[in-house]
Parts: structure tokens; C-alpha cells; sequence
């Protein structure tokens, strides 16, 4: 799949559900070829007012404030009292929202997540991130007192490794040969080797 390829050449680990499962009929996320992006498909989630408004088509170039900005000039979506509730929200300036995208695969029943930079492209900013189908961002006004768990680096860590003493010194009096460490031993004829 080219879409997925291309995911995978910005370090994105994009997940596809498969067929019939509603997040994947929902899905209109494409790759086009002649402008060599990926248009997404976003949710986004107001958290006050637990409000959704999608965006079927955003460019990655772009950055998240003037995509939320983009689509919140459209006006679809907004009827009757959905659009009293987000009064209060369309007042204030963008650039005063937080952006947050929830973090896929954490230990336990963590939820951690990954704060994104209103003015930086945002395809450039999924980069290590885990995104089923389409990306998902809860969309939080800078003063509103709910605390999120952000984690600031979303790299994934090597586990250091514990060498015992004998370990150690096989590793240190070892030759490396193709890489594969081994070590030398003369055997005295008449030596039984095991």
C-alpha cells in the first residue's frame, strides 16, 4: 500500500484496521503522487465541550493552528447549539489552544500524550508517532486547569544491558571476525573437548 510506504518513509507507524471496521470505512487519508504529501484526515477534539469536527483533507505541510483555523472558517459541522458551544472557543485566539495527540501502545492503562507545536508543519511533527487509521488530536484551551501526562520524548530507548565479570572479560579478550565475536582456544592433543 502506497500510503502506508510513504508513512513509513516519515518515520510514521501507521496502523491499518482491516476492512469493515468503522475507523477504516471512515478513513479518506491519501498520498498524492503529483504533490508527493499525504493528505489526512483529522479529528479534532474540543475537550470542554466534547465536541468533534473533522477534517477530510489536511495537508501535512501545513501547520495544526492554521489547519484548525481552516476548517473552523468552513462552518460545516456547526449547527444550532454545537455552534453555541463553540462560541466561546472560536473567541479566543488559536495560537492559545494546546494541541495533543494521544500516544498508542502505552504501558498499563497509562494515557500519555504528545504535545504538538501549533506553528510547525504537522506531518513533520508525527515523526515516532503510532497513528491508527487517522490521527486523532484533542484540541485543549491553554488555560483550562485538566492536567495531561506529556511526554516530551517520544524516541524509543535501548534497555541497558548488564554484563556479569565473566561476560565482560569473554567480550574484552574476543576477536571480532564478520561480526561475530568468538574466541581462540589451542587444544593439547589428548584433551577431551566437550
Amino acid at each position: 500500500m502506497i500510503l502506508k510506504r510513504e508513512a513509513k518513509k516519515r518515520q510514521i507507524n501507521l496502523v491499518i484496521l482491516p476492512r469493515g471496521m468503522t475507523k477504516r470505512a471512515d478513513n479518506s487519508t491519501r498520498f498524492c503522487k503529483r504533490k508527493r504529501c499525504i493528505f489526512w484526515r483529522i479529528e479534532w477534539r474540543f475537550h470542554p465541550e466534547n465536541f468533534v469536527l473533522v477534517s477530510p483533507s489536511a495537508d501535512e505541510n501545513e501547520s495544526p493552528a492554521k489547519l484548525l483555523r481552516l476548517q473552523l472558517s468552513k462552518n460545516d459541522g456547526f449547527q444550532g447549539y454545537n455552534m453555541r458551544k463553540m462560541r466561546k472557543l472560536c473567541k479566543k485566539p488559536i495560537e492559545s489552544l494546546r494541541f495533543l495527540i494521544a500516544q498508542k501502545m502505552c504501558h498499563g492503562n497509562q494515557k500519555n500524550y504528545i504535545e504538538l507545536d501549533p506553528s510547525e508543519p504537522f506531518g513533520a511533527q508525527l515523526d515516532q508517532i503510532t497513528i491508527i487509521e487517522y490521527p486523532t488530536i484533542l484540541v485543549v484551551p491553554s488555560d483550562d486547569g485538566t492536567t495531561f501526562k506529556i511526554v516530551e520524548d517520544r524516541r524509543i530507548r535501548q534497555m541497558p544491558v548488564i554484563v556479569d565479570a565473566t561476560t565482560q572479560k569473554l567480550l574484552e579478550t574476543a576477536t571480532v571476525t564478520d561480526g561475530v565475536p568468538y574466541r581462540e582456544e589451542e587444544i593439547e592433543e589428548g584433551e577431551i573437548v566437550d
